[in-house]
């Protein structure tokens, strides 16, 4: 919709900077200015409008968590609006203006189109960031379907309290659960090694700070299954089919797989006992309990 209307706009905008026989350089008088003005004020709240569509429909869509749906506004309707406003031309008629001697009229047309195209300008801008703008919505909504979908599946807090002689060796059912219903959805409609990596991310910050702000306590043997929980995470990375090798690559080196890690070795740690990782583990913002 907005795609073919900024196509008719940018064309009815373009004829209006030829006038006559000129093909470029006309006198500003045998330009059809007053037009143009009108043009460009229909423009200027058309840009204003498809932005705010985008960041409204973006918080609408992202809360269904249809995925497929967002990315073809954000990586499609947005950027299709941005090719067509790309083709706009709009000569700058400062040095006409104070040159040449016109009429009142032709005088305040100038001025207003010159505040007009400024107006458009600074919205086409607007528009140009407003993807980055509804990436950042996704990523706060993503923080809330975390959530939502942990407290759907996370074992009761009786489940890691268990004690058992032998250590787990499979990762808890919840895990695959989780991954599929929060990150799955987005590899499955974009091939983007920055926007998977930043869902990853936040679904573990969520997975910390939901046992945190629930303040679980683990045995031993508890947190122990945590810690092989978290080593599922690159287990089902490195096996969902769909991944391409590259955005695969990425997500591995996701440095939030290290922190899940570390928080799962501090839990089984002993007084006086160092804590082996391959990487030295940065400031912590979680605290949790673990019980002999």
């Amino acid at each position: 919709m907005f795609v073919e209307l900024f196509q008719l706009l940018v064309t009815l905008s373009n004829e209006c900077e030829v006038g006559g026989e000129w093909v470029i350089g006309a006198p500003l008088v045998e330009l059809p200015l007053s037009e143009q003005i009108v043009v460009l004020h229909r423009m200027d709240h058309s840009v204003h409008t498809a932005r705010l569509w985008a960041i409204q429909e973006t918080k609408i869509i992202a809360h269904t968590w249809d995925l497929d749906v967002l990315f073809l506004l954000v990586k499609g309707d947005v950027v299709n609006c941005l090719e067509e406003l790309s083709y706009l031309e709009l000569a700058d008629h400062t040095t006409a203006l104070s040159m040449n001697i016109i009429s009142v009229q032709v005088y305040m047309c100038t001025k207003m189109r010159a505040k007009i195209v400024s107006e458009v300008k600074a919205n086409i801008e607007l528009l140009q960031i407003c993807p980055a703008k509804c990436i950042d919505t996704l990523a706060k909504i993503c923080r809330v379907i975390s959530l939502a979908n942990l407290h759907m599946c996370f074992p009761q807090s009786n489940y890691w309290r268990k004690n058992n002689s032998t250590s787990p060796v499979a990762a808890s059912l919840y895990v695959e659960t989780y991954f599929e219903k929060v990150l799955l959805p987005v590899l499955e409609v974009i091939e983007d090694h920055e926007t998977s990596n930043m869902i990853l991310r936040i679904m573990c910050e969520a997975w910390l700070d939901y046992i945190y702000l629930h303040r679980i306590k683990f045995s031993e043997y508890g947190a122990q299954q945590l810690l092989t929980d978290f080593a599922y995470v690159s287990t089902w990375v490195t096996e969902c089919s769909i991944i391409s090798q590259n955005v695969r690559n990425h997500l591995l080196k996701n440095e939030v797989l290290r922190r899940c890690e570390g928080v799962g070795r501090l839990l089984l740690r002993h007084p006086g006992e160092a804590i082996a990782m391959r990487k030295r583990l940065g400031k912590l913002n979680v605290e949790f309990t673990c019980t002999s």
